[in-house]
This record gives structure tokens, sequence and C-alpha cells, in this order.
């Protein structure tokens, strides 16, 4: 059968396997355990519950990763004013409407073609900074390792 092993705040243990590999640990205050090396699991999961929940990185300094990635802090926030999201990061389908050549369009004066014309230019900008954010989120992602 299987042991208990019990340690008070501060003790270190090591245990010994096959002579050759060691294991180093050390309970360090009230419900904390400090691993001295890689934790590697074979064809296990990792299993929390499903009440309160697990947080991996309980301070934002703490540097992490996945897949390989380079650890990292977590990434500065961002300055969201725009309050709707969608996840479609679609590719542009508008063209600047440059200069009118004369004739009939169809508006009242030239002020009101100039008008059209700043209006339509002033949202392709504001199209463009949102697709900056998108991958400005996406970046973020990848250095986490939780994007390709």
């Amino acid at each position: 059968m299987g042991a208990d092993l019990v340690l008070g705040d501060g003790q270190d243990v090591t245990l010994n396997y096959n002579g050759t590999d060691t294991i180093l640990a050390n309970l360090v205050g009230t419900g904390a355990f400090d691993l001295q090396m890689d934790l590697s699991l074979t064809a296990q999961n990792i299993v929390t519950d499903t009440t309160t929940g697990t947080i991996i990185f309980t301070a934002a300094t703490q540097k992490g990763a996945f897949f390989g990635a380079t650890p990292i802090v977590q990434p500065s926030a961002y300055t969201q004013t725009y309050a709707t999201a969608d996840k479609t990061h679609a590719n542009f389908t508008s063209a600047d409407i440059g200069a009118f050549t004369g004739g009939t369009i169809g508006f009242l004066d030239a002020a009101e073609r100039d008008n059209v014309r700043t209006q339509f230019n002033a949202l392709k900008a504001d199209v463009a900074d949102l697709k900056q954010l998108a991958n400005s989120i996406i970046d973020d992602f990848q250095a986490l390792g939780l994007a390709a």
C-alpha cells in the first residue's frame, strides 16, 4: 500500500528513486509545496474542483507560458473604449474614395461630397485600428503559447 508523507512548515524532504533520481521538496507555509524540479505527467490529467476552480498563476508578475513558449509575465492591459466585441477578423472590403472628377453624381454640392470622402476615410482608419487591436491580442496569445 501507499504511505503518507507529512512535513512540518519549512521541513525539507529528499526522496531517492533507484539510487539515481532525487526528489527535493519543501513545505512552505500553509498549503504551499515547493517542488525543486520539473513535474512530469505521463498520460495523466490535472483534475480540479468544479466549484471554486484553480488559478495557475496567482500574480501578474509570475512568468508562465504554454507549449514550449518562452515564459513571460502577464501582458499589459488593453485600453478598450469600444464596448462591442465579436470574433470575426475580416479583411478590408473598402478602398479610399479618392478625388471626384466632376459630373452628375447625385450629391447636392461639393461640401457634401467632401464630407462623404472625409467620413469614409475616417471609417477606414477606425477599422484599421480595430484590426491592429485584434492583432495585438493574437500576438499576446502567441507569446503565451496559447495560439500558433
